[in-house]
């Protein structure tokens, strides 16, 4: 029986965080995109209503942000990333704004008042001073940029926050502290960096990294008569309102503020897996699973047995077993045998012509035979064999006694029996053509 209420959520020891989430699923974990679906769905869902407040709207914007964010990660080409790779919910909210403005211009009716006021305005980044701020939270570590976040930008809690980051909730308070001298000392440096003034770099660098560091009478009336070291000031001394107020509107372009914290405490995480993630889920099983599909209408060809009683199918089974030396050494060993067999056909032949010539007192050939086709007429005539009686009455006759003489052990005696050649009277010739 399917259980209606949804997978059964993992103890928060068991859990991983947002980073190996990710990692996870770029790997080809799919299932634990659930886990990032049910963690951010409350807040991806109340951005989108924040844009278009129509629940159909708000519904189909968040699936659609999830979905982009998960083809990004299961995607087999490696620059399709997420720009904010540490941290899942700001690439969402950034994917909901995206995808906000996509269907303004055919529905620009169903967009939320300060939305559309935003967009018709150019949907303009805020570039002044106060994106500072912004710049040097960038330039922290991703562990350090993902505790700001959430425990002061979004203000999830100390549970959740241990959940998306991984730091151990005892540990929280600590590294949130450190994390905040790191933005302070990162927005010192970023200003001192564009800084000529001796005067304004002293007052500066006396501020330190404390948000109480006292100020004595000449910094304080240094900081009343300049507004850019003011303005370092003040986001040093009031970090907390300050990331706030400047950093989603700097990061995110368009931010509702408390609207946005109102439907997100208010949000219901729905228990079953959307459609596009079973999709996903049921693509990536059968990719695993099933064989490759093979053309339509051409049925994939049978192959034909091997009789290992061949020799020639003997060594088409084993030839794929062989190194690369033993198939060397066997193609050697062929091409050995192959000479043998055919200098055995040849050779006789050739040593045949040159006991005849021997034998009539014709002189032996140098060089190579050629063959007889490949010579002149007269040639030709000369070089293939002939039979005794083909050589004329003089020379057929010496030829004769020759091989008697031989066959009778090179006796001189005509008596002697032995085999007989019958040569032709003297005076006559049989001529072939």
């Amino acid at each position: 029986m399917p259980d209606l209420l949804g997978p059964h959520p993992r103890s928060p020891r068991d859990a991983l965080p947002d980073a190996a989430l990710m990692r996870a699923v770029r790997g080809g974990q799919v299932g634990h995109f659930r886990e990032l679906y049910h963690r951010h769905y409350a807040a991806v869902h109340a951005y989108a209503a924040a844009c278009m407040p129509a629940p159909l709207d708000a519904q189909e914007l968040t699936g659609h942000a999830f979905d982009q964010l998960l083809q990004q990660l299961v995607s087999p080409n490696a620059a399709v990333v997420p720009r904010d790779d540490d941290s899942a919910r700001r690439e969402l909210l950034d994917l909901v704004r995206t995808g906000a403005i996509g269907r303004s211009y055919r529905a620009a009716e169903a967009l939320s008042p300060g939305f559309l006021a935003w967009t018709a305005a150019g949907a303009a980044w805020p570039l002044g001073e106060e994106g500072r701020l912004a710049d040097a939270f960038l330039r922290l570590p991703s562990a350090a940029r993902c505790l700001l976040w959430h425990l002061v930008v979004e203000r999830d809690g100390p549970e959740a926050t241990a959940l998306i980051s991984g730091v151990p909730r005892r540990l929280l308070p600590g590294s949130c502290d450190q994390a905040r001298s790191m933005l302070r000392q990162a927005r010192t440096d970023l200003y001192l960096e564009r800084l000529d003034r001796q005067e304004c770099r002293e007052a500066v660098a006396r501020l330190g990294l404390s948000a109480a560091a006292p100020l004595d009478e000449g910094g304080a009336a240094h900081f009343r008569r300049c507004p850019a070291c003011r303005a370092v000031y003040e986001d040093i001394a009031d970090l907390d309102t300050r990331l706030r107020a400047h950093l989603p509107a700097r990061l995110l372009g368009w931010w509702p503020g408390d609207t946005y914290f109102k439907a997100k405490a208010s949000a219901t995480v729905p228990l079953l897996d959307p459609p596009f993630l079973q999709q996903q889920l049921t693509r990536a099983t059968t990719c695993t699973t099933s064989p490759p599909p093979t053309r339509p209408g051409r049925p994939s060809p049978t192959p034909r047995p091997l009789h290992l009683s061949n020799p020639f199918h003997l060594l088409i089974a084993h030839w794929s077993h062989l190194t690369r030396t033993s198939r060397t050494a066997l193609a050697a060993a062929a091409l050995f045998a192959a000479g043998l067999i055919l200098g055995s056909v040849t050779a006789p032949s050739c040593g045949t012509r040159a006991a005849a010539h021997s034998l009539y007192g014709a002189p032996a050939p140098t060089g190579i035979l050629r063959p007889s086709h490949t010579l002149s007429d007269a040639e030709g005539a000369h070089a293939r064999p002939r039979h005794p009686t083909d050589l004329g009455p003089t020379h057929g006759r010496q030829l004769c006694t020759a091989i008697r003489r031989r066959s009778a052990g090179f006796s001189r005696n005509p008596a002697t029996p032995g085999p007989s050649w019958a040569c032709p009277p003297t005076g006559t010739a049989r001529h072939t053509a």
